[in-house]
């Protein structure tokens, strides 16, 4: 499901744009589409964080929910206790006058009267309270019985959501392995160029374009060729990340009546030499690789504009199985 949408057709954008020669119109072509497949993998990414985002919300409304219930249950049973001793109370007086009554029978009147009229007070006193505790009763029972469901929902929810931080956990655990891994590897270059960052769940290979291409190519040189062949290699074996090799340029402008004509051109070209680089030397899976170009419009140093010349290799995870989790 996740490759699907991160299934980049880079053959296709690597045949229309490496060499010179090749029409203005397909170029341009695959410019959008890597601009269009970059924006579909952020969108993704953000749609599994608000899944995950609401079940949690809504994890925290059902406890929430559960706490009043049990709280309103809690203050129902109590109530529910004191009217049955009050109506316990009750019918001990009217048992004790309806004997006294009894008792009476043989008495004045007027005296059998007054006991009698007593009588019929507390008598009718306790079946307001039979039908108030009646009512009660039911309502209990209406609330116990909506604390079973929301406790099955809520269990089912919290398994649910065990699993999916189980997922992420297990995730993030193989993240950091190929954090570590390329440190390993790649630490020969870390005062050359290269950089590595870790966030947001995403591991950033940063390259200069200095290590990688003569000013204004799109073919890397040799020094260059060694270093993404090692990124490639740390790679290769990884089923479960999604790569992205993005292009980047400073903001100076270049014109040219030949391709790369300009920023975009020449940062979508450099990212398809890199990924082509990668498949070739690797056993990385095409389907995992996409080359995209970004031109200038994605500035990490204003001040610098070396740094912001670079080549971005990004490995993302894949989230297939967290995504299934949210679905099913």
């Amino acid at each position: 499901m996740m490759n699907k949408r991160f299934n980049l057709v880079l053959g296709a954008v690597v045949a229309s744009v490496l060499y010179a020669c090749v029409p203005a119109k397909k170029l341009s072509d695959s410019q959008a589409e890597s601009a269009a497949l970059r924006a579909q993998l952020d969108r993704n990414e953000e749609v599994g964080k608000k899944e995950i985002n609401d079940l949690r919300t809504d994890l925290e409304n059902m406890r929430k929910e559960k706490y009043d219930l049990e709280s309103d249950t809690i203050r129902l049973s109590s109530e529910l206790a004191r009217m049955r001793g009050e109506n316990a109370r009750l019918k001990g007086i009217s048992e004790e006058i309806e004997a006294q009554f009894k008792n009476a029978l043989s008495g004045a009147d007027v005296e059998r009267g007054k006991i009698l009229k007593t009588l019929e007070s507390y008598k009718l006193a306790l079946q307001k309270k039979e039908d108030s505790l009646a009512v009660l009763s039911r309502s209990m029972m209406e609330r116990e019985k909506d604390l079973r469901k929301l406790n099955d929902a809520l269990a089912q929810r919290e398994e649910r959501m065990k699993e999916l931080e189980d997922l992420i956990r297990q995730k993030d655990a193989a993240i950091d392995k190929i954090k570590s891994s390329l440190d390993n590897l790649l630490n020969e270059f870390k005062d050359k160029g290269l950089s590595i960052e870790q966030k947001d769940g995403r591991i950033y290979v940063r390259l200069a374009a200095s290590l990688l291409f003569p000013s204004g190519s799109t073919e890397i040189e040799e020094a260059g060729k060694y270093a993404v062949i090692q990124v490639a290699k740390a790679l290769q074996n990884e089923k479960d990340i999604n790569i992205l090799v993005e292009g980047h340029t400073d903001s100076s402008p270049l014109k040219s009546p030949n391709i790369p004509r300009n920023n975009w051109e020449l940062s979508v070209l450099r990212a398809t030499s890199v990924a082509q680089l990668m498949l070739e030397k690797s056993k990385i899976l095409p389907s995992i690789l996409t080359a995209a170009g970004r031109a200038d419009n994605v500035v990490i140093d204003p001040n610098n504009k070396a740094r912001n010349r670079r080549i971005e290799i990004i490995i993302i995870p894949n989230l297939d199985k967290v995504f299934d989790a949210l679905i099913n």
